[in-house]
């Protein structure tokens, strides 16, 4: 039973690893749209050549 969690473990972090992008300062992000507090569409090209933090939270 532990050799399968352990392999479960494993599998998941590897999977885990694509979806870690690594940037750099000054590189082009792709475009997202996410809605905001009112649930309008808001764009990150929106916003072109500003600083940009995001903030990504759940209540449940």
């Amino acid at each position: 039973m532990m050799k399968r969690i352990l392999l479960l473990i494993l599998l998941v972090s590897f999977m885990a690893l694509p979806a870690m992008a690594q940037y750099s300062v000054g590189d082009t992000v792709a475009n997202f749209t996410l809605p905001d507090g009112n649930n309008q569409p808001v764009s990150l090209y929106d916003y072109p050549n500003r600083i940009m933090f995001l903030v990504f939270w759940s209540t449940g």
